[in-house]
C-alpha cells in the first residue's frame, strides 16, 4: 500500500511539473511575441518620424502625427 501511495505521489509530482513547464514555455513564447510586436511597432514609428523630417515637416507636426515627444524627435 505504501508503494502505491509513493508511486501515486511521484506520478502527481511529475504530472504537475510537466504541466508547469508547458505553461511556462507557453507564457514565455506569448511574452516574446508581444515584445517583438511592440518593438516592431516602435521601430516603425521612429522610421516614419525620420522620413517625415527628411521631407521637411516640422518637429511639431511629426510629434502630433506619431505621438512621439518633441524631445524624442530631436534625439533621432
Amino acid at each position: 500500500i505504501n508503494t502505491l501511495k509513493n508511486n501515486s505521489y511521484e506520478e502527481g509530482v511529475n504530472e504537475g511539473m510537466e504541466k508547469g513547464f508547458a505553461k511556462g514555455v507557453s507564457e514565455g513564447i506569448n511574452q516574446g511575441i508581444e515584445q517583438g510586436i511592440n518593438q516592431g511597432f516602435n521601430e516603425g514609428i521612429i522610421t516614419t518620424a525620420k522620413n517625415m523630417l527628411k521631407e521637411g515637416l516640422t518637429i511639431e507636426f511629426v510629434s502630433k502625427v506619431t505621438g512621439l515627444s518633441i524631445e524624442e524627435i530631436e534625439n533621432l
